[in-house]
């Protein structure tokens, strides 16, 4: 009887623990993220070598200097 009251407890922890809790995901916008200030690789149209434009792209490389 122990045996079954355990596998039951750990059965219950289990599908809990497996919930999914989110109630609303965020969806991805494109111009909010621009708006934030990200990193972002756009694509122009245009023919190689400006086909992409990359906003914000200084703050990227200061982030990853070395000091």
């Amino acid at each position: 009887m122990k045996r079954l009251s355990l596998f039951l407890y750990y059965q219950f922890i289990w599908l809990t623990g497996c919930q999914d809790n989110s109630k609303e995901e965020k969806k991805f916008v494109l111009e909010d993220s621009i708006k934030d200030g990200d990193v972002i690789l756009q694509e122009t149209g245009q023919k190689p070598p400006h086909n992409y434009k990359i906003p914000y792209l200084d703050k990227f490389f200061a982030l990853c200097s070395p000091g």
